[in-house]
């Protein structure tokens, strides 16, 4: 006698909707407004961080809901800004949101072109192996 018995299977699709928007031109070493927007299955705490080409980062504080921070990008070439979540004062290992490259303008060289950021609202969808 064979028995079967169908395994039923739960896909769960988490879909984390932070939105952060930065300037057109961002200014090398000049503080810049970056405004965000968190969803409802965003982390409550998270941490902005900044991700230079050459793999060192800057953070830029611990932030939560809705609203703004300023920062000031310090080193000439490609950035993009991620976000971790913050758990009981520790940060996660992997990012729950990640903007596209952006270039800051650097007005202390004559060959600067303009930033190429446009407007960065990008949203990530995390999908979890069960």
């Amino acid at each position: 006698m064979f028995w079967y018995f169908p395994l039923l299977t739960l896909h769960l699709v988490l879909v984390n909707t932070l939105v952060i928007t930065i300037p057109d031109v961002i200014v090398l070493q000049s503080n810049t407004t970056i405004n965000f927007v968190t969803g409802s299955n965003d982390p409550s705490q998270w941490i902005l961080r900044n991700v230079y080409a050459n793999g060192t980062t800057q953070i830029g504080g611990t932030l939560t809901g809705n609203g703004s921070t300023t920062f000031a990008f310090q080193v000439t070439g490609p950035h993009f800004l991620q976000a971790l979540a913050l758990t009981k004062g520790s940060a996660a290992s992997q990012p729950f949101y990640t903007g596209n490259l952006f270039t800051p303008v650097d007005l202390s060289t004559t060959s600067s072109t303009t930033s190429q950021s446009g407007n960065a609202d990008y949203n990530l969808q995390l999908l979890p192996v069960i």
